[in-house]
């Protein structure tokens, strides 16, 4: 998996935090919400106790009236019989909400003002056909028919304009009643019929059907299954007016009375129920998810068929209970109360009241908590694929650019593979580290390929002499016949293969001295002691060369954790090394600074070329001339070093300040 795949997955651990938040939400939300149930609901026993209080309230609600009937909702202002029905204000909430949808097309509202019942027929025609008076017949073409408790009323005209309603005689005789006003009006996309009907006319039951072509029945309302007008449902005056006084000064409470069959027999209706709410969105959906309280569906009101439906009677079956219910985008809290009086129910009262917590506050928090959260998701997210890109950017031009030199090793020369630069990274992180590393190892393999190339002439210089000797001295045996000769030339034989072995043996001395420091177990000796062992017998070893040594008063018996033969063998390499630039001393200082052993071996002769001094430890590096008697394959300071390393130290290589000659300083801890 690709570096931004996997920094994009660790991005999403971000969404832990609108998590987190979300949790938050559903634990204070579901705290005000039952603080909320349970206030509403003792709200709507203390309003129950009251009312149950004046029993006569309810003598009108017993039997209850037959659901079904049309409503007539409350108007606060007569309309204008004009085939319009904008001026129509309903006490109960906004004209929007008070029309019925009776399918194929036909919706109505019902309206009532003191003793005058109002309706406003609204039906989709393409085609409208007008009554033709001239054919004689009671009714032709698209008409209402009105049913009251005792008589049926045809309402038709033969154009636009206000008409009287027509009812038939025992004798067949077509009767105008005056008291029966309409007026059609055409619309967009059909008629309109707006109509007033005395209550006297309709004797307290009503019900119409809306009749196309003179012939077919589209729809009807409130008639029963046998075609009969059924008692229309209107409000309770004396109960109205005790639910107005009992109404809270709260604007947002709304307050129904319900007949044990479900028509409302009185209302009043806060003023937020009234506005226009815009429809549920995608934020109000996905809050009902995120709640803890469960909606069971959208709220229905005094003028909605849903109000009346089976809901309302299930949860008056038990005891009282607080439902919640969605309204468009606010959150509505419904309790349900039965009313008793002595023992029979005869109401149920209805108590909304919108969830203030849960609309303004919660929705607002999720709102910014989602933007905030998803803006941070978004920032997070981009910010670490741009990270990853170039991170990996980097990473590429690392690997291309190592790719490139291996493959001009193995394709080109050995000298256009070494002309060729790695430019490393002045980054200060792990990939500039890494970069760097790079550099270092591409020229320490230049370095070495470089040797490793020269070894093959040094090799065969070296080796070129001793073969020789041991050849020629091996022909001169054949033809010596004295016995000093032959002895002679034996001596130049054996010479000359002590010299090869030396070249054997150095080449595989490093593999020894690493064996031997993996092998080797630590013990404390005393350095002071070992150097001045070792000091005799260099100054035997090389007659010619001044041998110091000058041990500190404080390192005389300072121990040193580690091996004592190791130790011999890093000094004999050293002070070979030494011997082979030296034209008259060299100086071996021991003392001690700031708890560690200090070891310095310097000798006068050639400085160190620049840069050299960090790579004249490596392996296979070797500063010595071709023209040395001796052979160096150049392991004896590669040597030293893992001594060094073995013993926890630190070797550095540095001119002498008068450049005079090169010393080598090493640094021991006293305790490892």
């Amino acid at each position: 998996m690709k570096l931004s795949r996997q920094l994009f997955l660790v991005s999403l651990l971000t969404l832990t935090l609108p998590w987190a938040g979300c949790q938050y939400v559903r634990q204070l939300d579901a705290q005000l919400l039952d603080t909320q149930a349970e206030a509403l609901l003792d709200r709507a026993e203390s309003i129950a106790v009251q009312l149950e209080s004046s029993p006569d309230l309810f003598a009108g609600l017993l039997p209850p009236p037959q659901l079904g009937g049309i409503n007539f909702l409350d108007l606060n202002t007569r309309p204008v019989l004009n085939g319009e029905c904008t001026d129509w204000t309903l006490a109960s909430g906004a004209v929007d909400k008070a029309w019925q949808d009776l399918g194929s097309g036909v919706l109505y509202m019902a309206g009532r003002l003191g003793s005058d019942l109002y309706l406003c027929v609204q039906v989709d025609d393409s085609q409208i056909q007008y009554h033709r008076p001239n054919l004689g017949e009671l009714v032709f073409g698209d008409h209402l028919i009105l049913h009251t408790g005792t008589q049926r009323y045809w309402l038709r005209t033969s154009g636009e304009g206000l008409f009287q309603g027509v009812y038939e005689t025992n004798g067949d005789t077509e009767v105008l009643d005056y008291t029966l006003s309409a007026y059609w009006a055409e619309t967009p996309q059909g008629y309109l019929v707006e109509l007033r009907v005395p209550d006297f006319v309709a004797r307290s039951s009503l019900g119409f059907e809306v009749v196309e072509n003179g012939i077919q029945t589209l729809v009807s309302d409130g008639l029963s299954a046998q075609g009969r007008p059924l008692r229309y449902l209107q409000t309770n005056d004396g109960l109205q007016a005790a639910a107005q006084q009992l109404a809270s000064s709260d604007l947002e409470e709304s307050i129904f009375l319900l007949s044990n069959s479900g028509s409302v027999t009185a209302s009043v209706v806060g003023e937020q129920a009234t506005l226009f709410n815009e429809p549920e969105d995608w934020l109000a959906r996905l809050y009902e998810l995120l709640s803890a309280q469960n909606f069971v569906g959208s709220i229905s009101y005094a003028n909605q068929a849903g109000f009346f439906g089976e809901r309302v009677l299930q949860a008056t079956a038990g005891e009282p209970q607080v439902l919640w219910h969605r309204d468009g985008n606010r959150r509505i809290a419904r309790a349900y109360y039965p009313l008793d009086i002595g023992g029979l129910r005869v109401a149920i009262l209805i108590l909304d009241e919108p969830a203030r917590t849960l609309s303004d506050i919660n929705s607002a928090a999720l709102t910014r908590l989602l933007w905030y959260s998803g803006s941070a998701f978004l920032i997070t997210s981009l910010g670490l694929i741009a990270y990853a890109l170039w991170l990996s950017a980097r990473i590429r031009r690392l690997s291309r650019a190592t790719s490139e030199l291996v493959r001009g090793s193995r394709g080109g020369s050995a000298r256009e593979s070494s002309e060729k630069a790695f430019v490393a990274s002045n980054s200060k992180d792990e990939l500039g580290d890494l970069s760097r590393q790079y550099a270092e190892m591409l020229n320490r393999v230049r370095g070495y390929t470089g040797y490793l190339q020269s070894l093959s002439g040094k090799l065969s210089h070296e080796i070129r002499t001793p073969v020789a000797i041991v050849r020629s001295s091996l022909d001169n045996l054949e033809q010596a016949s004295e016995g000093a000769e032959r002895e002679k030339y034996l001596q130049r034989a054996r010479e000359g293969i002590d010299r090869l072995s030396t070249i054997l043996s150095s080449m595989s001395q490093s593999t020894a001295i690493e064996s031997a420091i993996e092998n080797t177990e630590r013990e404390s000796f005393e350095p002071a002691a070992v150097l001045r062992d070792l000091a005799a017998a260099y100054s035997e070893l090389h007659p010619n060369i001044a041998i110091g040594l000058d041990i500190g008063q404080k390192a005389l018996s300072v121990p040193l954790q580690g091996s004592a033969d190791l130790f011999a063998q890093m000094m004999d390499k050293l002070v070979d090394n030494a011997a082979d630039f030296c034209t008259r001393e060299i100086r071996i200082v021991l003392e001690t600074e700031n708890q560690n052993i200090c070891l310095t071996v310097a000798n006068d002769g050639p400085i160190l070329p620049e840069h050299m001094s960090e790579n004249l430890f490596d392996s296979l590096v070797s500063l010595r001339s071709e023209k040395s008697e001796k052979p160096h394959l150049g392991l004896g300071l590669f040597v030293v070093k893992r001594v060094v390393e073995f013993h926890q130290g630190q070797i550095e290589a540095r001119n002498l300040l008068d450049e005079s000659g090169v010393e080598f300083f090493i640094q021991f801890p006293t305790s490892i």
